[in-house]
């Protein structure tokens, strides 16, 4: 098999790692192969890292890719929980993302910042928000992904001023816009170090009457956690706090001594193992450590917050550690020192890339928690919501129905004025990148409660899908999709269709009515949903569908909410669809089994991991980054297709079959899925990744 190797250089301080691709894919099934890819790794006394290819064969049993697709398959998220209602807002999907909300028109409402990428481009936009509908403000700020964006008045006048760092296509930037009477975003160009996976808060840490900025994130040497002081007339000075250095970083400004300045909270990585330190401010001169038993956490989030209503500030952290890997935890400010609650109280779901928000979503004067990331083990997007009690002090889950989503914001934001909080959300999910809101009907129920008398629904006939999935062919001209009406058949009914964009988008894939008439006496009807067949190979589809409103004496059961996968046709029944033959050899009948570029593969794998069929170097391929100084921490890339499954394999030594799994059932993160470990530098290491379909 052919084999084929490019050198990358990757810069660390004093010292290169040297950086080598292994391209070669061996079939372990029908539908699933393996990068044929040990990848060594030894760290020597220069901190060099060294990657060599070696070819072996390991074959995947069919039923295991089968069982993990039909994980994927049913186990997609529902559209609402509890009291949220997701809304459609025409806002676009990242993920690497970043999110922040405030007021900068000064309206009255709550505007929208947001960067990162969309599976094609880095994006920043900022929406106006008029009474609840967003619109494009057309406002140029910088693209950035794995970024960080922070309102605030750093001028004093009377209007939000934005901050954003993140990685451009230019490299790292770290910048603050002035807000120039809402027409126009001017860029200070402070001089601020630029930085990825960043974090940056604003704060009057020096008590002067104007806001400073923290900032803390990646430079190509390592990581860094900078305060600047605002000298005023738009200059920023560091202020050589003398702040460990951050990788992959989240900060938070909190009082948490309770002496009336801000303190500062910060987690990251640089060399060793994530850390997560408080700095005590001292006066507005200087930060000194404090003493804490915090975990350290990286490629997470930090936020502050009085959960337990006792004057002090509380802390919430989420994201990788070392051990455990995947983390979140509370810390209750017991007199300036945080301890953890405990599962006891609040035993949240373990997450990385991940993000956490206080907000008191059920008006009951006490902080509830929004959480968001993906799981350790099956690598699978969650978020949830966690309502606090405050007579018991225990978090409860709210259960299932959110969006899952990992490697991006979630915030709490009264977007709609009604006095209550909503969720917004935004990340990858097992439909691809995401931004959504979910609305908060709260206060309106609570409003209906105290006008209206209970109405009773014993009488009421039930309306739901017939099932939470349904799966249908591109080349088909419609999808039926079933409700059901359980009860007394007794009279005519209606009910609205709501759908959401999955990966298919409505006008573009299909075209779904608004509602359905269920005449007297029927027990089920079908909304028929029109297909768009088109030429484009789109892999599986998605999209979301939500029964709503009904006219008549029903009510909605538990099934309410369902997802529609659109299939691309396959004629002659080989696995490869239509769409991608045809764009790939001009016809639908080609033979997977051929080598079209006469690269070892065959055509039908290529298809597999997302190759081209007809360029010969066009493979999957593994790359390695150091990351520390001390070299003890590599990532390791390869790139990725949507609907795809990917098994990361590890080993010490090539005798015999030593591989071990190191992480399975990662979902796609087109365009190039990341895994981040520790080694031990006295070792050799060798990878492998297989992927599924």
């Amino acid at each position: 098999m052919k084999s084929d190797a490019s050198t990358f250089k990757i810069r660390s301080e004093r010292n290169r790692c040297a950086l080598v691709s292994c391209r070669d894919v061996l079939p372990a099934s029908d539908n699933s192969y393996f990068v044929n890819s040990a990848l060594t790794i030894r760290s020597h006394r220069a901190h060099r890292l060294h990657a060599l290819r070696f070819s072996s064969v390991e074959t995947t049993p069919y039923a295991l890719a089968i069982s993990l697709l039909a994980l994927f398959l049913l186990t997609f998220p529902t559209l609402a929980v509890g009291p949220f209602q997701q809304i459609e807002a025409p806002i676009i999907g990242v993920y690497k993302s970043a999110m922040a909300w405030g007021d900068y028109d000064s309206d009255g409402d709550q505007d929208l910042a947001i960067s990162g990428y969309d599976g094609t481009n880095r994006i920043a936009r900022i929406y106006r928000n008029d009474n609840g509908d967003f619109l494009d403000s057309g406002l140029t700020i910088t693209p950035v992904v794995d970024g960080s964006l922070a309102w605030g008045d750093y001028d004093n006048d009377g209007d939000l001023d934005l901050a954003l760092a993140g990685l451009s296509d230019a490299g790292q930037e770290c910048s603050i816009y002035s807000n120039a009477g809402n027409v126009v975003f001017i860029d200070l160009q402070a001089g601020l170090v630029g930085l990825s996976q960043a974090s940056l808060a604003w704060g009057d840490f020096d008590g002067d009457g104007d806001l400073d900025l923290a900032a803390a994130g990646n430079i190509a040497t390592g990581g860094v956690a900078i305060v600047y002081r605002n000298l005023g007339n738009s200059q920023f000075a560091d202020i050589g706090a003398g702040l460990v250095g951050a990788t992959s970083a989240a900060l938070v400004w909190a009082d948490i001594d309770n002496d009336n300045d801000l303190d500062l909270t910060v987690s990251g990585g640089d060399m060793g193992d994530p850390t997560t330190t408080v700095y005590s401010n001292q006066a507005g001169v200087a930060f000194q450590v404090v003493a804490s038993t915090l975990l350290g956490v990286r490629n997470g989030s930090l936020n502050a917050g009085d959960y337990d209503n006792d004057g002090d500030l509380d802390l919430c952290l989420s994201g990788f550690s070392s051990c455990p890997r995947f983390v979140s935890r509370i810390y209750s400010n017991e007199a300036g020192a945080l301890i953890d609650v405990g599962t006891d109280l609040a035993s949240l779901a373990s997450l990385g890339l991940s993000s956490v928000a206080w907000g008191d979503y059920d008006g009951d004067d006490d902080l509830d928690l929004a959480l968001s990331g993906v799981t350790g083990g099956s690598f699978y997007p969650v978020t949830t919501i966690y309502n606090h009690d405050a007579n018991s002090g225990v978090f409860s889950s709210t259960g299932p129905g959110l969006q899952g989503a990992y490697d991006g914001s979630i915030a709490w934001v009264d977007y709609d004025s009604d006095t209550d909080l909503d969720v917004a959300l935004s990340g990858y999910s097992t439909a691809g990148p995401i931004f959504t809101i979910y609305s908060n009907s709260t206060s309106a129920a609570q409003e209906s409660s105290a006008a209206s008398p209970t109405i009773e629904t014993e009488s009421l006939d039930t309306l739901e899908f017939s099932s939470a999935t349904y799966t249908v062919d591109e080349s088909m001209p419609s999808a039926e999709i079933l409700v059901t009406r359980r009860g007394s058949l007794s009279g005519p009914l209606s009910v609205s269709l709501t759908t959401g964009n999955g990966s298919a988008t409505a006008g573009i894939d299909f075209v779904a009515p608004d509602e359905l008439l269920i005449p007297h006496g029927v027990a089920g009807k079908a909304f028929v949903i029109t297909l768009i067949d088109d030429d484009h190979f789109e892999h599986e589809e998605t999209a979301q569908l939500r029964l709503g409103d009904i006219l008549g004496d029903a009510q909605l059961g538990s099934l309410n909410n369902a997802v529609l996968t659109i299939v691309d046709e396959d004629l002659d029944g080989d696995g490869q669809p239509d769409d991608w033959e045809r764009a790939s050899f001009n016809s639908v009948l080609h033979n997977g089994e051929r080598d079209f570029d006469g690269d070892g593969m065959r055509d039908k794998h290529e298809y597999i991991a997302g190759t081209d069929p007809t360029n010969a170097l066009s493979v999957l391929s593994l790359w390695l980054e150091c990351r520390g100084t001390q070299s003890d921490q590599i990532a390791i890339y390869w790139p990725s297709v949507l609907n795809r499954t990917y098994n990361l394999y590890g080993a010490t030594n090539l005798h015999g079959d030593m591989f071990e799994p190191v992480s399975t059932g990662l979902p796609a993160v087109p365009p190039m899925n990341v895994y981040t470990t520790t080694i031990d530098q006295s070792q050799f290491y060798f990878y492998r990744v297989g992927v599924e379909n």
